[in-house]
This record gives structure tokens, sequence and C-alpha cells, in this order.
């Protein structure tokens, strides 16, 4: 790939197909510059001083906040941007959680890196207008008793704190407590409205649209218009069944898993169908890792259920 001024051109066929399946890797809209973030994350490691969480190391947390943050050769025209790509839910049901970040990182390095060190020291931190304040129930929790029934999809502690200090900090009444555990799927979800009040909080958004529907899927028009040009963040709605018919594997058969949306994706490129293959080709960021799926029409259909599109206000 050339790039010329603000355009994008492409010297093969190979390229194109690469931008299409994960065109967010080309969006270097940011606020503040990985360099910065990981200053802010080697002089956090070397401090000497309690933390608000009595069971987390912080030379551990502080090697993992530089691999999600990310190299520096994210910050270079010629480099993929990798910033966020890296977090992992694993057997949490954090996948609102871990979307979230995923953009918080990218578009502001420095501020996920101010405000997940704030976290570890203080117990309490902000991302804009958006307070963290987690209850003793998650900061008090013994982080390494939980890790075999995470079997082998493991959340990383500084993940973990990240995404469960959110959760916690911000549940509604009626599913109670998140205490970050693997076993909360309730408590652990997250609904399309708390996901876009959570980016409107950061101010890092000069508009959050919600088109995500809990109840009604949204069909495969509403998947191929959405827009995501530079600058705009979308995280779609789906029931993971979507992803298993991609993988051939069979649908989940446990009631209510299979009639309601039940994971968040981002969606890194462009949605698009093939009638002679039946297929609707989805290109996705999730588990920590990016995936080009072939999802068979009727799959698709009664398993999306639309999207939060978020407009970067840079």
């Amino acid at each position: 790939m050339s790039n010329s001024g603000n355009e994008l051109a492409f010297d093969d066929a190979d390229q194109l197909d690469t931008f299409l399946e994960d065109s967010k890797s080309f969006d270097k809209l940011r606020n503040s510059t990985i360099a910065d973030a990981r200053s802010v994350i080697d002089a956090f490691s070397t401090e000497i001083g309690d933390s608000a969480w009595p069971f987390l190391n912080r030379v551990d947390v502080a090697n993992r906040l530089l691999e999600l943050i990310g190299s520096e050769s994210s910050d270079a025209e010629d480099q993929p941007d990798v910033a966020g790509r890296l977090i992992q839910q694993g057997a949490m049901n954090l996948c609102g959680p871990a979307a979230f970040f995923q953009f918080v990182i990218k578009r502001d390095p420095l501020m996920f890196a101010s405000f997940s060190t704030s976290l570890f020291n203080n117990g309490k931190a902000e991302l804009g207008q958006l307070s963290v304040i987690p209850g003793d129930e998650i900061l008090e929790k013994n982080y390494s008793d939980f890790i075999p029934n995470m079997g082998g999809s493991i959340c990383p502690q500084a993940d973990w704190m990240v995404m469960g200090a959110l959760r916690n900090a911000t549940n509604a009444f009626w599913t109670g407590s998140f205490h970050g555990t693997p076993d909360e799927m309730l408590a652990a979800g997250t609904t399309p409205a708390e996901l876009c009040d959570w980016l409107k909080k950061t101010g890092l958004y000069s508009s959050v649209l919600n088109e995500a529907n809990w109840m009604q899927s949204a069909g495969i028009p509403h998947a191929t218009g959405l827009l995501n040009a530079e600058g705009t963040d979308v995280a779609g709605l789906i029931n993971a069944d979507l992803i298993r018919a991609a993988r051939n594997l069979p649908a989940n058969t446990s009631w209510p898993l299979t009639e309601f949306p039940n994971h968040w994706v981002v969606i890194i490129g462009e949605t698009s169908k093939d009638v002679e293959r039946d297929a609707v080709f989805f290109n996705i960021w999730t588990w920590g890792g990016s995936q080009a799926l072939e999802v068979p029409m009727d799959a698709f259909i009664n398993n999306y259920y639309g999207a939060v599109q978020a407009r970067f206000a840079f």
C-alpha cells in the first residue's frame, strides 16, 4: 500500500482485500501517542507502594498494560495499528467492556494509561466524565483463586482489573453486582444503552448512535450499510451462534442462549453479502483477535442484532 496525502492507494488486489477485511488497522486518528502512554506505564511499574487491589501484582499488571497499548510502531504511517487489539475477556462474560476498552486504547492510549494506573493505585479512576469506583467485593477478590475456573481462556490480571472494575462500578440494580468471577453471566453482561453511556461519558466521541436491538434481529441491509469510515468505531451485537455457524460448529441448544444476543464484537472491516455463496462476509475483532468470517446467510439473519456506532471527536 502506498499513501499519498490523505488518500489511501492500493498496489494490488491483495492489499485492497486486506484493507476491506480490517480497515480499522489503517485508522490512526487519536488524541495521544503510544509513546506517551508507554511512558506512564513505565513510571508506574517502578513505583513503590500498596495497591487498592491487594491480590494483583504491579509488575505483571504493568507488563500487560504495555502489551494492551502496543508498540510505538502503531503510530507509524506504514504499520498497522494494533493498539487495544490484545485485550482479552477470556472466560469472562465481559465482551461489552472489552469492546469499550479496545476503542478507548485506540483513540486515546494516554487516557487509558492514566486510568488504569490510577485504578490500580487508588481503587478508582476516571475516563473523561465516566467515574469508575469499584466496590470492595471485587477489589478484595483473590484473582488467582478463580483462574482454574477459566479453563484455557484466561483473562489476564490487567484486563480483568479494568474490565471488571468498569462492570462492577456501573451495574444496574436488577443485574446484581459483578464480583469478578467467570460464572457471573448476567451481572457481567452489557446492554446497548450502557455501552453508549460509557462511550459518551469519555468525551472522545462527537456522536454515539444506538442501533442495537436486544429483542429483534437487525437484518443484512443494516450490517452492510454500516459506516466504518476513518474515525468511526462500531460495536456489533450478535448471538455467538453467528460465529459458530461460520466455523461449521453446531448452534448452542441452551435457552436463553439461543433466543437473545449474547456477545459484543468490534466490526473492523466491510460487511458484504455474496448471493452465489449464500453467505455474509463479516470482519470482526473479538476475544483478543481479528476474524474474517464467512457466515451462512440464514445464520447471519438470525443472529445479528444491530450495532452501536461512535464518531471520534477529532
